[in-house]
């Protein structure tokens, strides 16, 4: 899931990607995740992305359960485009295509929320600045954009455990994960601010999995100021 034609699939390899959702059902607490998740998410008639939508479990979750609600679901991987498309056909209000997450085929200001699911960890510092401007540019006037991917680890078991995330998808994409600088990327190039009930979000939500921390965290956009690319 990165910007370049020769994309990392999930886990690394084409190989793996049939047990994707299986190891992130069993070592990521994705259930307890994706329940925070839907927790925070609009409720009222939205349209929604799902930047990143692997095989398409979010997307069918969230568009059951908000039945009110449309979602565009996106993956760069043609191989969970189509897993996504034959998960969710039966519903009336998804829509699934291929894309990168660094230059999203979607308009400006199309979105009233944009979802991102154990994606950003896998890209590079400068795709991840890249990403979150694509998204800043999706999103309407005080849009969210929900971050649910790996944050500082909050216990030694999870700074240990995380290492292995690190051996797998690489220290070069994950170590801003690590020290927590993927959060400040977000604010500084969005620009966003963490959502709070002040300012018409959610507070964050941190999971302890079997491999790290996991962060829900609901970031709302903000106006650049004049000059601001």
């Amino acid at each position: 899931m990165c910007s370049s034609d020769l994309f990392i699939p999930a886990l690394g390899s084409h190989w793996f990607t049939p047990f994707y959702q299986s190891t992130v059902d069993l070592f990521c607490k994705d259930d307890v995740v994706k329940k925070l998740l839907l927790e925070r998410l609009p409720k009222d008639e939205a349209k929604v992305l799902d930047i990143a939508c692997g095989t398409g479990k979010l997307l069918k979750l969230m568009a059951t359960a908000q039945p009110c609600c449309s979602f565009e679901g996106m993956d760069i991987d043609p191989v969970m485009v189509s897993t996504s498309k034959e998960k969710t056909e039966a519903l009336a209000n998804v829509n699934v295509t291929q894309g990168d997450a660094t230059a999203p085929p979607f308009a400006r200001g199309e979105f009233d929320a944009v979802v991102e699911s154990l994606m950003f960890h896998h890209l590079t510092d400068e795709e991840k600045i890249q990403s979150v401007k694509a998204i800043w540019e999706l999103l309407k006037p005080k849009g969210v954009f929900y971050f649910v991917d790996w944050v500082q680890p909050l216990t030694r078991y999870a700074a240990f455990a995380f290492k292995i995330v690190q051996l797998v998808d690489g220290h070069t994409t994950t170590e801003s994960h690590r020290n927590n600088a993927v959060v400040e990327m977000i604010k500084e190039h969005g620009p966003f601010v963490v959502g709070s009930s002040e300012n018409g979000g959610h507070e964050p939500a941190f999971v302890n999995t079997s491999l790290g921390t996991i962060g829900i965290i609901p970031f709302v956009r903000t106006e650049r100021n004049a000059g601001k690319a």
